[in-house]
């Protein structure tokens, strides 16, 4: 999880990635529908629009301009240069604002999970990017996590993972791989 969100499924050794390999982009769900009463319609919101860290941050700009007291002022004076660690460390001094945006992030992010996890019912869960560099913030995913599945609430385990800044472009070269010269 980084400024987007993606799920790619590892099934028998083999990545599961779709007929035009779009498949794992679990950020492009629709995770809430509501009515939004200035366009007088219903509106859906993904989950990357609810939790990726790009909404976080923007989250934490829009409070600064409308005033709202916090941390972040003082560690990032620039707010268009807001980036994830000031995030970390503001949630770290518990700065209110950052800690309710950021916990209604991971809350998203564990129904998102408890999704997958009653249609395909995997065993393991890998929890990747620096927003889980802070172990509250995996405890806040697992909590919504089992509070949204239907079953196997025992037999499923999430871990963070440190896969590195480039570990998304690493997975992404070795489907490649196997797509061009390893499968043809």
């Amino acid at each position: 999880m980084s400024l987007g969100i993606a799920c790619p499924f590892i099934l028998g050794n083999q990545v599961i990635r779709g007929e035009d390999a779009a498949a794992g982009e679990l950020g492009k769900t629709v995770l809430l529908v509501e009515y939004d009463a200035k366009l007088k319609k219903e509106t859906a919101r993904t989950l990357e629009e609810l939790s990726s860290v790009r909404t976080m941050l923007e989250r934490c700009r829009e409070a600064i301009s409308d005033g709202v007291q916090t941390v972040l002022t003082e560690l990032c004076p620039e707010p268009e240069k807001l980036e994830l660690s000031h995030l970390l460390q503001a949630q770290e001094e518990e700065d209110p604002l950052v800690r309710s945006i950021i916990g209604r992030g991971m809350f998203y992010i564990g129904v998102a999970l408890a999704n997958i996890v009653d249609i395909i019912n995997p065993r393991l869960i890998l929890l990747s990017g620096g927003i889980f560099s802070r172990e509250e913030n995996v405890q806040r995913v697992e909590k919504s996590f089992r509070d949204h599945l239907f079953g196997a609430e025992d037999d499923v385990r999430l871990i963070a993972a440190d896969l590195g800044e480039y570990g998304g472009a690493i997975g992404a070269a070795a489907c490649c791989i196997e797509k061009y010269y390893i499968r043809g």
